[in-house]
């Protein structure tokens, strides 16, 4: 992603970009308190 914030996240590329793969669970609901 090299800061573009436009990964593809799935079962194979999840651990290419932490911080990418963090932004699509808090999209899909995920809460810190949860």
């Amino acid at each position: 992603c090299a800061g573009r914030n436009d990964c593809t996240i799935d079962k194979v590329r999840r651990k290419n970009c932490p911080s990418c793969r963090l932004r699509k669970c808090f999209a899909a609901g995920m809460t810190l308190e949860a």
